[in-house]
């Protein structure tokens, strides 16, 4: 009777283990799809933000205006060439207009005129030319400073994604062995209680001693029956 029961127990004990580890198995696989899945997410949503940091970016290259210096120094002296030339035109029609005839004297005060007003036209057209490349570099130094601006807001989200992507793979992994380290544990607990003693004298299995899934095992030895064997071994 001894040697049936205990067969018994082993048996039910092997079927219990086998469903014990099939349950394992399914939990560990449904926790690594979630923790799968979660990252995922995060991946995308790291990548949309890059993307929508990396539009302006873009925005601001193509936008960018390159400044050829031999063009504006070109520009400057047309402008010039023109202001002083019509400058010169106008005085000399206007003072041939009044006086026909120059001529000693007169004809060097007129001379000085021409060239003073030559200098203040040329004088005028430098400022007016000065003024706009001063307006043209400083938009030009406010729009590539907002692009360092964003250039390093769009730095830091790549250095912050970094850090959260090897923090989230710690995380990850410390998860995996927490879940791993718990039901090894409740495996281990399950093996070494699966054969207890209830007062009654009955043989419980390890998830039948916390209440799940209830299969007792009768065993049909008394306290009378122990002694008449012990009393049979002794003889």
């Amino acid at each position: 009777m001894r040697q049936y029961a205990r067969q018994l127990v082993l048996e039910l004990t092997a079927q219990k283990n086998s469903q014990l580890e099939a349950r394992v198995q399914r939990a560990l696989i449904n926790t690594q799809e979630d923790v799968n899945f979660q990252c995922q997410r995060q991946a995308d949503a790291t990548s949309i933000s890059q993307e929508k940091l990396q539009r302006p970016i873009s925005q601001i290259r193509s936008e960018t205006i390159p400044v050829d210096e031999t063009a504006i120094k070109s520009f400057i002296q047309a402008v010039l060439r023109s202001e002083v030339d019509k400058k010169s035109k106008l005085e000399q029609e206007t003072q041939c207009s009044v006086n026909p005839t120059i001529s000693g004297p007169d004809r060097v005060d007129f001379t000085a005129q021409i060239n003073a007003t030559i200098e203040r036209s040329i004088q005028a057209a430098a400022n007016t030319m000065g003024n706009a490349i001063k307006i043209g570099i400083r938009d030009l130094n406010a729009m590539k400073d907002k692009f360092r601006e964003r250039q390093k807001l769009f730095d830091d989200a790549q250095v912050e994604d970094d850090e959260d992507e090897d923090i989230m793979s710690t995380e990850k992994f410390r998860l995996q062995q927490r879940i791993q380290d718990a039901w090894r544990r409740t495996y281990i607990d399950v093996r070494r209680g699966s054969t207890v003693l209830n007062a009654a004298g009955n043989v419980l299995l390890g998830e039948d001693a916390h209440g799940e899934d209830s299969e007792e095992i009768a065993v049909s030895r008394t306290r009378t029956c122990a002694h008449e064997e012990e009393a049979i071994d002794l003889q």
